[in-house]
Parts: C-alpha cells; structure tokens; sequence
C-alpha cells in the first residue's frame, strides 16, 4: 500500500472517529462554550487536562474584558464544524469561510494568517502550479484539501497532524508542505510541547511563498441563545485598545504581522 493511501486512511480514520463520538463537553446551564480547534498552535491539551494555545489565551482575553464566562472546549476539527453546525458550540474562532461552516455568523475580523507553501533550497518551488508532480504534505480534510488540492497534480501526503510533515521532512520524504504562518511561526519559537525542530532543517528551508490571505474571525452558532454576548463580543472586535491586547497574543506564537489587513 503506497504512503498516500496509507495517510488517507489514517486521516479519514480520525475523521469518522470525531464525528461518531459523542461531544465531550456538558452544558453547565446557560454558560457559553467556545469550541477551539485542536490544531497546533490554536488548542491543544497536555497530560494534565490542561488546556493551551493561541485561541485557547483569546477567549481567555474575551472573559476577561466582558467579565464573561465562555468554557472552552478543545475539540477536532470535524467536531467543530459539526457542533458549531448544530448549536453544541456557541463560539468558535476560525477562518472567515462559508465553504467551512454554514450556520454561522461572523462577528468581526480580528487578524489575517496566510497559507505557505514550505520547500527546500535544493529545489524550491515558487507557487502553486509548481507543485504538480511534486510530493506534496497537507493536513487532511483542510484548507488546502478543499480548495486547491484536487486543482493540482500531485503525489498526495495526507497528514492528520502538522508535526508528521516536520518529521517526514527530516527524513527527505516530501518535496514540499503547506501550512499557514501561525503553524509555522509557533514551530520557530518551539513552542510545540515534546519537539522541537534541528537547526540544520531550519538552515534547509526555502524562503515561504504565500498563497493567500485567510481572515481569522469570532462566529457564533445560528443556534446559539447567546446573542447578547454576541453583541458585545462584536463591539468589542472594533476596540482598538482590545485589538492591541489580541495582537500581543499573536506575537507570543509568532505571528508579527497578523492584524496588518485589518481595515483602521
């Protein structure tokens, strides 16, 4: 069985196991939940239960700004959008992308990431239309997958988590992968727990080729009750002082330029 198919097993594995499984989180009354997704470095739990990540310290800034008390519940990625869909969810924090979630309403922009293609100095690739006949490493189910990935000619790498692209890599086993600045930028400050990237990888790299600008937006279930705190999370989103506070936030993971396409 050859490594595509291998990871696209893997990957739709995880993927039916998500959806199949009962929601983890239980409603204390009318609390709000804000789903996070777990992705490195938006949400992640460590050994202790304990949760962390970029999206994870945001709603940590929301509830402290509006005296809220929105739970966070770090979830895959396909439980997000299914409990973001059917009201499990009231908040979630993703990319502005109707192809994504449906039944949901944006409550204001609140920074940019960019996609980046990631090749190598021996052979590096300058866009998209590069990448035919290429091995090419993605996460599965993901932006790239939906939008560009059945565009292009390419011997697939499927991955269900972005640290499998880092080591497959090391081992020479792509000719490039896609990942968007937050991933990469957080890998640079080794904040992954466990793992940190060799030197002489870094020192391999070809300069990052952008493929576009993704806007990172608060949106709320249509089945929500909780529109109220909706409204104050949009007020909120104009704040420039708040905006400043979020992109302290940004640059701890790595992210210098975030809120650059944010209209003043």
């Amino acid at each position: 069985m050859g490594l595509r198919y291998r990871s696209k097993i893997v990957a739709l594995a995880g993927m039916l196991f998500v959806i199949l499984a009962p929601a983890s989180q239980a409603r204390d009354g009318d609390r709000p939940v804000a789903a996070v997704l777990d992705w490195f470095p938006f949400g992640w739990t460590d050994a202790d239960h304990k949760q962390h990540g970029m999206v994870v310290d945001m709603f940590a800034l929301y509830n402290a700004h509006l005296k809220a008390d929105i739970e966070t519940v770090v979830s895959p990625v396909p439980r997000v959008i299914l409990g973001m869909e059917e009201g499990d969810f009231d908040f979630t924090i993703t990319y502005r992308d109707t192809g994504m979630m449906s039944e949901v309403d944006y409550l204001g922009d609140i920074g940019c990431l960019r996609s980046l293609i990631i090749s190598f100095r021996t052979a590096p690739v300058h866009s998209l239309e590069e990448l035919n006949g290429l091995t090419v490493g993605y996460p599965g189910g993901g932006y790239f997958a939906k939008r560009h990935a059945g565009k292009l000619k390419l011997n697939r790498v499927e991955v269900p988590q972005n640290i499998i692209l880092f080591k497959m890599a090391m081992r020479g086993r792509l000719n490039a992968f896609i990942f968007n600045d937050a991933v990469w930028g957080a890998y640079q400050k080794n904040l992954y727990p466990g793992f940190t990237v060799p030197d002489e990888l870094w020192q391999q790299f070809a300069e990052p080729v952008v493929i576009e600008e993704l806007h990172l937006a608060v949106s709320i279930s249509r089945k929500s009750t909780q529109t109220a705190l909706a409204e104050r999370i949009t007020a909120l989103n104009k704040a420039p002082a708040f905006l400043h506070e979020l992109d302290q936030i940004y640059r701890a993971y790595g992210l210098e330029h975030a809120q650059a396409c944010l209209v003043p």
